[in-house]
């Protein structure tokens, strides 16, 4: 008898580009009992995002988030934990699965690794039914000359949404037409949407495309010694005052790619996120024994470490 297929839709995006949201919007319009697992790849230590849409949202059609964090599941040395994160979802039984890849991850060997799942799973079947990559408007273009690992997202991805459009400075159509060049010389099969907050309705989200082609697992990391990021988390085991965090993040931001968590003020927990140079806090009801924020920065060497873990000493105490 032949397995069910679950298709696997695959979420990429570089630090910041808004796929936690839009996995959120997906999750929050979509109707008829679909049954949406969720497989969250955080890059730094703690897991932010998949806490996001379990606890942070509650939404009804989700049977499961899974989250793993530390580095990209689509290493050579973590891929099998993708691989295990498929199966252990599968036994939720869910109509599909949406994977959030880390801001890092390259996500080449995806279908590869979805075959693997598929070859050693004996009661399910994966099919990969779509890779969609979101792109920050603002910054792509210089994002794209920095970090060959952008690249790699958008010329595997069926569709690329341009999000935060209307962070854009006028006249803003010529900038979206120069952003579509830049995509379609990289991918010309992929659709291109826009997109503010990340709001795409589900149809077009998962609606299949083509990939821009089949590209082996790299013998080594696409990040070189210059844009290796590096990760840290900042605690504090007190509550901590609203202005302390702006202080810090105001004094490092032009430092750092991602800066995200949660932590405890005095009106209770919040989630913490940096969005567009500004930072926004959202209450939470995750709870903590302490105050974690993830802070992830270039270059990974150990003077631009000292430098924030200082400057975190010196807000907090």
């Amino acid at each position: 008898m032949a397995k069910p297929s679950i298709p696997v839709y695959l979420v990429t995006g570089f630090f910041g580009s808004g796929k936690t949201t839009f996995i959120n919007y997906l999750l929050s319009t979509t109707e008829g009992g679909r049954r949406i697992a969720v497989l969250v790849n955080d890059f730094g230590d703690v897991n932010v995002d998949s806490e996001v849409i379990s606890r942070g949202h509650g939404h009804g059609n989700v049977p499961e988030v899974h989250g793993v964090a530390g580095g990209s599941i689509f290493c050579s040395c973590r891929h099998w934990e993708f691989v295990a994160g498929l199966r252990a979802l599968a036994g939720h039984k869910p109509d599909l699965i949406v994977v959030e890849a880390s801001g890092m991850a390259d996500p080449s060997p995806v279908k590869a690794d979805i075959k693997i799942a598929s070859d050693i799973d004996p009661d399910h079947e994966f099919a990969h039914a779509g890779t969609i990559c979101l792109v920050d408007a603002a910054m792509f273009v210089s994002q794209l000359d920095l970090f060959p690992v952008v690249h790699r997202q958008v010329k595997q991805a069926t569709i690329v949404v341009v999000n935060k459009v209307d962070l854009l400075k006028e006249p803003v159509d010529p900038k979206k037409e120069a952003i579509a060049a830049r995509i379609r010389w990289i991918n010309q099969g992929a659709r291109v949407e826009y997109a503010t907050g990340a709001a795409i309705p589900l149809p077009a989200a998962l609606h299949p495309g083509e990939a821009g082609g089949e590209v082996p697992r790299p013998d080594r990391s696409l990040n070189e010694p210059g844009n290796q990021p590096g990760k840290l988390v900042l605690e504090s085991s007190r509550t901590l005052a609203r202005d302390e965090v702006l202080s810090y993040y105001d004094a490092v931001k032009d430092k750092i790619l991602r800066f995200k968590g949660f932590c405890r003020l005095d009106g209770g927990w919040y989630h913490v996120d940096a969005v567009g140079g500004q930072l926004r806090f959202s209450p939470s009801p995750v709870t903590r024994e302490r105050s974690e924020i993830v802070c992830i920065f270039v270059p990974a060497d150990e003077s631009r470490l000292v430098e924030l873990v200082d400057a975190w000493r010196r807000v907090v105490g």
